[in-house]
């Protein structure tokens, strides 16, 4: 799922690296959606990019910042909740084992204590 997020976000920088740019609102949505797709899917600070990733395509999809001129991954509001639901799970859940986050910091295991036999 990180990589799906992440090539989407990929994806949407593209295309707002593809058209032409108006706004330094739609410059700057180009550099993080391209940003957190690289950085989501080499696994680098994943929580926090997948939240960033969330956040734009929220802020996109509803209009609060401006659409890529060329085209929108998320112009619907159902596609705009599915990536939300996706990017806060990724964020909850971290990098994964195929990751440089993984690799730095280690694989954390929970491990759930049996119950107290009465």
């Amino acid at each position: 799922m990180r990589a799906a997020i992440g090539i989407v976000a990929l994806i949407q920088g593209g295309l707002y690296f593809g058209g032409r740019i108006d706004s330094m609102a739609q410059t700057w949505m180009a550099i993080v959606a391209f940003a957190s797709g690289v950085t989501l899917l080499a696994g680098i600070i994943t929580p926090i990019t997948a939240l960033v990733a969330g956040l734009g395509a929220i802020a996109s999809g509803f209009s609060f910042l401006p659409a890529p001129p060329v085209s929108n991954l998320a112009d619907s509001k159902l596609a705009v909740i599915l990536i939300a639901i996706v990017a806060t799970a990724i964020a909850c859940l971290g990098p994964g084992a195929f990751s440089v986050d993984a690799r730095l910091f280690g694989r954390r295991e929970i491990i759930i204590p049996r119950r107290p036999e009465e």
